[in-house]
């Protein structure tokens, strides 16, 4: 997509397939005589946005990717993500909106928007509703539609498979009343959201975003911020500006050595 033009990108089924700028849309919603699935991914470093054949919006956050079909047929829309992505849905009664996010998680929706946080490297897969509503399950559980149901400003916390130890603690849900909608939308609006961030946590966003190693010389320091900073600071710039937090580094080619905090 970087390197194609503006415009028509191609034709698959009855779905055309265009490119404005930083936009990828589908429009048409007649599968043909057979669906077709497409994955959209971004690299460490970009996001991306995409317009699924039902009017849905959705952004990927770096190191990301969605699966999803040309058309959207029968009587669900179906679309699978890995890493970090914020959704639009387009309202359809009688076609609910389901997210599998990355083998671990079932979100199910008829029409709202929310963030899904499902990285490999997290403590947590993470859905975040900003409106309307969700309902989230653990992947494969058997009682379909018996998951946490989410109200606008409410996240819900499944422990990443790397977390668990047996599939019944894989199973349990958290639902967090009081999530920071600012942090967590900040890549979404072009910024890192510090607010009570713990060093590893912001280092996590650090690696995916500048494409580095994060290495600690002695240990985790324990350190935590607050405000914002625009993601579009050079790797340079953006730990120049932690150093007056305390923050000492050096980069060894695309390792980055956090030597300590003062």
């Amino acid at each position: 997509l970087d390197n194609a033009e503006d415009g028509a990108v191609a034709t698959q089924g009855n779905t055309e397939i265009t490119k404005q700028g930083g936009l990828l849309s589908y429009e048409g919603n007649d599968a043909g005589t057979q669906v077709l699935y497409n994955t959209l991914s971004t690299p460490k470093g970009r996001t991306y946005k995409l317009s699924l054949p039902d009017g849905s919006k959705v952004w990927l956050n770096a190191a990301s990717s969605i699966r999803f079909p040309t058309a959207f047929t029968g009587w669900q829309r179906n679309v699978e993500i890995t890493g970090e992505a914020y959704f639009e849905v387009k309202k359809d009664v009688k076609r609910p909106f389901r997210v599998t996010a990355n083998q671990r998680a079932a979100i199910e929706v008829l029409g709202t928007s929310f963030n899904v946080n499902a990285y490999d490297n997290e403590e947590f897969l993470r859905t975040t509703l900003l409106t309307g509503s969700v309902r989230i399950q653990a992947w494969g559980q058997a009682d379909v539609g018996k998951g946490v149901l989410l109200k606008p400003g409410q996240q819900a916390q499944l422990k990443s498979a790397h977390a668990v130890q047996s599939f019944d603690q894989s199973v349990a849900i958290t639902v967090v009343n009081t999530p920071n909608i600012q942090n967590i939308m900040g890549w979404k609006d072009g910024y890192f959201g510090l607010d009570d961030l713990t060093l590893e946590e912001l280092m996590r966003d650090v690696e995916r975003w500048y494409d580095v190693e994060v290495v600690y010389e002695k240990g985790i320091p324990a350190k935590a911020f607050f405000g914002k900073v625009s993601r579009d600071l050079s790797l340079i710039d953006f730990m120049d500006g932690l150093k007056d937090w305390g923050v000492r580094f050096r980069l060894e080619g695309n390792k980055l050595i956090v030597t300590g905090v003062r």
